[in-house]
Formats: C-alpha cells, structure tokens, sequence
C-alpha cells in the first residue's frame, strides 16, 4: 500500500505543476505575454511571468540557439522528476489517516526545491552554451525556481494531498476500523 500511496501522490503533485508549464510555459503563450506587458518586470506582470518559470520549446525562435533550446527543455523535464521523487520519498514520513497538512506541506516544499535546483541545473547548462561575458544568469534562474516554488508550489500540495487522499485505508464501509482493547481482542469479554 505505501508505494501505491507513493505513487499516486507523486504523480498528483506532478499534474498540476506539469499543466501550469504545457499552459503558461509554451513558447507562443510566453511571447504573447511578454508582448502584451512589454518589458515591465514588476507589479502584476511577475507573478504571470514566474508562471513561466518551467518554460519549454519544441524550436528555436528569436535569435535563440539550440543548446538553449535543449538546456531549458532539459531543465524543465529535470524539475518535473525531481518533483516526483521528493513527494515519492516525503510522504512515506506522512500519516496515512491523519496527514492532509502534511502532504499539502510535502507537496509544496518539494516544488519550492525542485524548482529551484531545476533552475540551478538550467542556469548552469545555458552559461555552458552561451559564451558571452555578459550572461551570468544561473542566480536568476534559481531566484526564478524558489520564487515559482513558493508562490505556485500550493498547486502541487493540493496534488500530493489529493494523492494522498485517494490511497488512504478506509476500512469496512467507508470508515476506519475501530480498535478494540488487547484484552477484548485476544480473550473475549471478562465476566
């Protein structure tokens, strides 16, 4: 039963942090927006823009390079994995009865670190690839990750705990079973 529970709440974390970068992340839905704010970083255009942290493409659009190209796509599939591995692992330490808060916080704090150790590698593959002195954005992509992490990493709680939910034991119709005392259970009722 635990690697089932394990199963299903990685994957219920995954789901909602995957859908967020297939919808926000895409590279037209990302040039669209970045056309509608313009180059105003700040206000309500950052956290539409930290939506796009695990962004990703299928080609090479603007002057951009395939390395690139493959450093982010390779970054976002890392995220997405690592994601899945820290819930996998977190919520064995989670009650099986009793752990809704636990697997939300499981949830979310392995989005916030996956996400920004996916940034990191990320950041690192696409300074190996851009040779210019003038691009030092591993830090960026980190802030990004862990920015990303814990404004939307909810999301992926509210997965893990859905997951969680799914799998839990509820005994004979729908409750859980009621423990009786050792001594009923073993000798019977004492006159």
């Amino acid at each position: 039963m635990t690697m089932r529970r394990m199963v299903m709440a990685a994957g219920g974390a995954v789901l909602p942090v995957a859908v967020i970068s297939v919808v926000f992340g895409n590279q037209w839905v990302a040039e669209a927006l970045r056309n509608e704010a313009g180059p105003a970083y700040g206000g309500i255009w950052q956290p539409v823009y930290w939506l796009q942290t695990l962004r990703w493409f299928l080609y090479a659009d603007n002057g951009m390079s395939w390395g690139v190209v493959i450093a982010v796509d390779f970054g976002v599939i890392l995220s997405l994995a690592l994601l899945a591995a820290l819930v996998a692992v977190g919520i064995r330490a989670v009650d099986p009865n009793r752990g809704a808060l636990g697997a939300v916080i499981t949830g979310w704090w392995a989005c916030v670190v996956a996400a920004g150790v996916g940034g990191f590698i990320t950041g690192l593959f696409v300074e190996l690839v851009i040779d210019s002195a003038e691009f030092h954005k591993i830090g960026g992509y980190v802030a990004d990750g862990t920015s990303f992490g814990l404004l939307y990493g909810w999301t992926a709680g509210l997965g893990a705990l859905a997951g969680h939910h799914l799998t839990r034991d509820r005994g004979l119709g729908g409750r859980q079973p009621v423990q009786q005392p050792f001594a009923q259970q073993q000798y019977g009722q004492q006159p």
